[in-house]
């Protein structure tokens, strides 16, 4: 008997990337920064880095927590405006109920 089921919400329940990408594509614009939807799934999907190695690649020197605060700031009203809920979650939910 099954009593419990465990899910990793962002790419399974949730598909976030993109949000994330426009997010942090603007901020670092805001900036100077450039950084196209190519180079941001390069850097933090593919290769698993972060805003930290982001800068230092691109010999950046800012506020590491204002971006981030900016970044969270942008993208969470959007995420609850318009959940990027992945297609059949709900039903497959919905029956584990």
């Amino acid at each position: 008997m099954v009593k419990g089921i465990i899910f990793d919400k962002d790419g399974v329940l949730f598909d976030t990337e993109p949000y994330c990408a426009r997010a942090y594509i603007e901020v670092l614009r805001r900036y100077g920064a450039s950084l196209t939807e190519e180079e941001y799934y390069q850097h933090w999907t593919r290769n698993g880095k972060g805003l930290s190695e982001f800068l230092e690649e691109k010999n950046l020197e800012k506020d590491i927590t204002l971006l981030r605060k900016e970044i969270s700031d942008l993208l969470i009203p959007s995420l609850v405006a318009n959940p990027p809920i992945i297609d059949g979650v709900t039903d497959v939910l919905n029956r584990l109920h």
